[in-house]
């Protein structure tokens, strides 16, 4: 807050920034996404909804997240978080 008196002029404390905040956002997928009417080979890896899948043998229209007896996808977990600094 600025002060003054009778005989000294006003003075404004020296301006101090606000710490950083840091905020995570959705994970961020460094493979390709999966497209349906691709064939992907086994150890192939594609990134599907913000999670990361290997393919455990060759492939075709099988959807990562499908719950397929055969387990054709493996899930290694979601995409890695960014941080992302406040203005």
């Amino acid at each position: 807050m600025a002060t003054s008196s009778p005989s000294t002029p006003w003075t404004i404390p020296p301006w101090s920034p606000s710490p950083t905040t840091t905020y995570t956002m959705p994970g961020v997928c460094r493979d390709p996404e999966w497209k349906r009417d691709t064939a992907y080979s086994g150890g192939a890896k594609v990134s599907y909804q913000a999670h990361r899948y290997h393919a455990r043998w060759w492939n075709l229209n099988e959807e990562p997240t499908m719950n397929s007896p055969w387990g054709v996808w493996v899930n290694d977990g979601p995409c890695a978080p960014t941080q992302t600094p406040t203005p």
